[in-house]
């Protein structure tokens, strides 16, 4: 088993065997860490696309192979990563985003009823203030039709009165009964009254046309699918949750759990002790820097160019392998 906790830490089996048990353990116990994280998100990943986003089969399949992946690649290599603050920091950064993504998701699958009923409310106004907007741009047409409809309405009446003053004697000529003016005044109020009708007819048509367009706008915003809407799906669950405060506390717990367990790796390689093991690999890595160091001062008491020089390489051979004898 050492063997393969060694393939998924990074380390080398050859020098881990003859380390301490505490070396061995703490190898052993990061091999197992990074499968929580890989897990979860294979299963986040699988129920996110069949759930939520109604994906097929293979497409989960797909999701969650690559969501676990990602996931082993990341958590593998913040095992494996050494330095100073910077890479803490963006160990933890990093660590902290991925964990954080997959605490939401999680949340999405779990509380999915409670969250499609959020949305279905969320869905509602949505189209209620959709529905509101479109009135307003299509609205001017009718109060256009309607104004002009009124004021033919207007002259209508107007005419009629004038009409009937002139055949009651009370108006126009005074001369009482359906003479020539009068004849003619009737034919003015007729004139406007057909050019009324011809208005409201108009004006229905034009309502009709209203009224009509704006139910097929709301049957297509109530018909339109959720499936896939992952990021109104977030929203509704907080507008969920900061309407409710008891699903707030339950929500926070649930999804701190989850956090801590995303996060063990991370936490853990940055609280726990050295072990023997990775003490060693730090004196190895500082020699080999020290060693570099001198090579590149070219430190007089480690380091002589004249030792390089042809002339004196060829004497040194001659000393070591003895000087030619005459005898």
């Amino acid at each position: 088993m050492l063997k393969l906790y060694c393939l998924i830490t990074g380390e080398d089996y050859n020098l881990v065997k003859n380390e301490t048990p505490e070396s061995r353990k703490k190898i052993s116990m990061f091999a197992m860490l990074i499968f929580l994280p890989v897990i979860l998100w294979c299963i986040q990943g699988y129920l996110i696309v069949t759930l939520i986003m109604k994906g097929t089969f293979l497409s989960a399949i797909l999701t969650s192979v690559t969501a676990g992946l990602m996931v082993f690649i990341i958590e593998r290599s913040i095992i494996m990563s050494n330095g100073g603050k910077p890479v803490f920091i963006t160990r933890l950064i990093l660590g902290l985003l991925i964990a954080v993504i997959g605490a939401i998701t999680i949340d999405e699958v779990f509380f999915r009823n409670d969250i499609d009923r959020q949305l279905e409310e969320n869905k509602r106004y949505y189209a209620a203030e959709e529905i509101n907007k479109w009135e307003d741009a299509n609205v001017s047409k009718v109060n256009l039709q309607d104004q002009i409809t009124t004021e033919a309405d207007s002259h209508r009446w107007e005419a009629l009165q004038i009409y009937l003053d002139e055949i009651n004697g009370t108006g126009g000529t005074g001369n009482k009964g359906f003479a020539m003016v009068a004849k003619e005044k009737n034919k003015i109020y007729e004139n406007l009254n057909s050019v009324y009708e011809y208005e409201k007819s108009k004006l229905d048509i034009t309502r009709d046309e209203f009224e009509a367009g704006k139910t097929e706008f709301r049957d297509k915003l109530e018909n339109m699918s959720d499936d896939g809407l992952l990021l109104h799906r977030i929203q509704a669950m907080f507008d969920l949750l900061l309407k409710n405060k008891v699903m707030l506390i339950f929500c926070s717990v649930f999804t701190l759990v989850f956090l801590i367990i995303e996060l063990l790796v991370v936490i853990l390689k940055i609280s726990s002790k050295k072990s023997h093991h990775e003490i060693m690999n730090e004196m190895k890595e500082s020699i080999g820097a020290s060693r570099i160091k001198r090579f590149v001062e070219k430190d007089p008491q480690h380091f002589k160019t004249s030792d390089h020089h042809p002339e004196v390489r060829k004497l040194d051979g001659y000393i070591k392998n003895g000087a030619p004898k005459l005898f």
